[in-house]
């Protein structure tokens, strides 16, 4: 389903549930998430990779991303490194700076008794 069929769907929902005003202020809610998904992070391309190389870490990029006034979150800042550089320069990344947790530890994390 296209994002256009899709908002006009939730849009004709809205509207049996609401009427007027209260139907419009849901469409436009619902718009305004679609957009903020849809950040496009292309032309930091460079200069992620580069910050990366640097071992500066996701959230001071989040950070750094949010002045540039891209909206973001660092969930998804992870899912586009992921996707656009690859899963292996991803996974350097964080065990280069000691950030991946090995199956040990996510044992040992689970494990241990509530305090």
């Amino acid at each position: 389903m296209t994002d256009k069929k899709q908002a006009v769907t939730v849009a004709q929902l809205t509207i049996k549930g609401n009427h007027g005003k209260n139907a419009i202020d849901a469409l436009l809610l619902e718009t305004r998430r679609r957009q903020r998904r849809k950040t496009d992070l292309s032309e930091f391309d460079t200069t992620l990779k580069e910050m990366m190389d640097l071992d500066i870490s996701l959230p001071v990029i989040l950070t750094w991303l949010e002045k540039q006034e891209k909206q973001t979150t660092l969930p998804a800042l992870r899912r586009y490194i992921r996707r656009v550089f690859g899963e292996e320069f991803y996974d350097r990344f964080l065990l280069r700076n000691g950030w991946q947790r090995t199956k040990q530890e996510e044992k040992k994390r689970v494990l241990q008794p509530i305090q």
